[in-house]
């Protein structure tokens, strides 16, 4: 098999910063235009395989953060973060076997939040623990094709001395499979060598493969 793939790209991004106060704040956008192409000749086909996809992106992050109220150990901070993207994936396959495609679309708004908290710091008020602060932070998303996911986590860094420290952590998120996922063409790649383990055996698989990266033998000879 002799297989060409070939893929362009186009971006344009916006930054823009600022302070307010004590607060600082950030805004980003970007805007993503890519296209893959993929051909493959077998040996003893005469069809050419084809593979195409074409992605069109946009995304807008505002952030902000800053200082919330003074403890002993110092200022408690917090980040937040709102976000919204939208991302439309068109692909097409063409083999012997037939012509398939698909159109997705997903559009995505986010909220987060990230809450810092000193405990003890060397040199202020309250030392006598090192250095330790808490964290918390939590987001919601809002997707078009799977509805509300969360995710909640929170953490510990503690250094009882200098050049030694700890950190916890801990996180529930849920999460959804990527558009590209759900809608890439996929690729086979015919009489690719497996692995049999019994003496003087061998096979040939087909190996069928999408940004999911999954290895699937849809046949097999020995």
């Amino acid at each position: 098999m002799v297989r060409n793939t070939s893929t362009d790209s186009a971006h344009l991004g916006l930054a823009l910063n600022g302070n307010k106060g004590k607060w600082r704040w950030s805004a980003t956008g970007n805007g993503d235009v890519g296209r893959s192409l993929t051909r493959s000749d077998r040996k003893d086909e005469t069809e050419r395989d084809r593979s195409e996809s074409v992605t069109i992106s946009g995304d807008v992050d505002l952030t902000a953060n800053g200082p919330m109220f003074a403890v002993p150990a110092g200022d408690a901070s917090m980040t937040v973060r709102i976000g919204a993207s939208t991302l439309h994936l068109d692909s097409e396959r063409r083999n012997a076997g037939g012509f398939s495609d698909n159109d997705l679309s997903r559009t995505r708004g986010s909220a987060s939040a990230n809450f810092d908290l000193p405990i003890s710091r060397r040199n202020r008020d309250f030392s006598a623990l090192g250095n330790l602060t808490l964290n918390a932070n939590a987001e919601i998303e809002q997707l078009s094709d799977f509805g509300t996911l969360t995710t909640i986590g929170a953490g510990v860094n503690w250094s009882p001395v200098d050049r030694l420290s700890f950190l916890a952590s801990w996180t529930r998120e849920e999460g959804a499979p990527t558009v590209q996922q759900l809608g890439d063409p996929i690729l086979e790649t015919p009489k690719r060598a497996c692995l049999i383990l019994r003496p003087g055996k061998r096979c040939s698989s087909t190996r069928s493969l999408a940004e999911i990266r999954t290895f699937s033998p849809t046949s097999a000879t020995f």
